[in-house]
């Protein structure tokens, strides 16, 4: 960037900075009551923000978890993590390699800007999800790409032969992973789609159909697939209560779902119960249906 057009790029910088703020700031005082409750309502529906150790979660999530919360699975499939702790000392590398040549900057901009990003989801929050620290990813590719050429090549700009190879084998061991990852989820999802369809359909076939309303474990997904509505009576998405849950069932067809090893609550233990066979991971849930309107039986 030629020197006279430095104070004009980080004007523009710090005014897009504040624009997206000023946005964000005052959104939050017409909708959430203010800066700081917006900022605890985001930290509630999080489960809280503050000091967490997220990196071991995150290393778990990279088997194949689309969302892992709470994490507290084991560590399976662990050569799925490989490429996770070769990745910073491999950006380390490319630094040092630009630094050395004319791209300085390119390689070492994004490093910090890369840990940034990753703070909030490796620190500040007590679950994972791989697609998070998708960006961090994207940006140490750079200083990566730079420490593959300082391997891959020499100062007189040949190829080693052997370190290529090496190279190329890496590489072609990470897809390997990545398409055993990919087959697995995919799999899984199939898996899931079916009994998610099968859930719905016995739904419908209960009386509860469009325009209805779920409520209970997996609420969002399976009414997703039925066409209802979800509303929560608790935890981090709660948007109705037990009274009005109950007073919607006079006029909506309505069920609350339990998981495995669960119990409905007290107003719903009277409504009918209706098996919707396996949801998830080997879980059978159960809808229990409330007494369905005049207009719906």
């Amino acid at each position: 960037v030629p020197a006279w057009r430095r104070p004009t790029l980080g004007a523009a910088l710090a005014a897009g900075l504040l624009a997206g703020c000023a946005e964000w700031v005052v959104e939050a005082y017409v909708s959430y009551g203010g800066l700081g409750e917006r900022l605890r309502l985001a930290s509630e529906i999080q489960g809280g923000t503050g000091p967490h150790f997220a990196v071991d979660d995150q290393v778990r999530a990279l088997a194949g978890r689309g969302l892992c919360r709470p994490c507290d699975i084991p560590w399976q499939h662990r050569d799925t993590a490989v490429w996770f702790f070769a990745l910073p000392p491999l950006a380390a590398l490319g630094a040092v390699a630009a630094a050395r040549g004319r791209h300085r900057a390119a390689a070492w901009l994004p490093l910090p800007v890369a840990a940034l990003m990753a703070v909030p989801y490796l620190f500040l929050i007590g679950y994972a999800a791989p697609r998070f620290l998708l960006p961090s990813y994207a940006l140490l590719a750079v200083p990566v790409a730079f420490a593959g050429r300082a391997l891959a090549v020499d100062r007189g700009g040949r190829w080693r032969p052997l370190p290529t190879a090496l190279l190329v084998v890496a590489l072609c061991a990470h897809l390997f992973v990545q398409f055993t990852v990919t087959t697995r989820v995919t799999g899984s999802n199939r898996t899931m789609r079916h009994a998610l369809t099968t859930a719905a359909e016995r739904l419908h076939a209960a009386g509860v159909r469009p325009p209805c309303e779920l409520s209970g474990d997996s609420s969002v997904v399976i009414a997703f697939y039925a066409g209802c509505s979800s509303r929560e009576i608790g935890g981090p998405d709660t948007s109705t209560t037990p009274a009005a849950l109950t007073a919607a069932a006079r006029r909506t067809p309505t069920a609350f779902l339990v998981g495995p090893r669960g119990r409905p609550p007290a107003f719903a233990r009277t409504w009918h119960p209706v098996p919707l066979g396996a949801v998830g991971t080997a879980t059978q849930h159960v809808a229990y249906v409330a007494p369905l309107p005049v207009g719906d039986r």
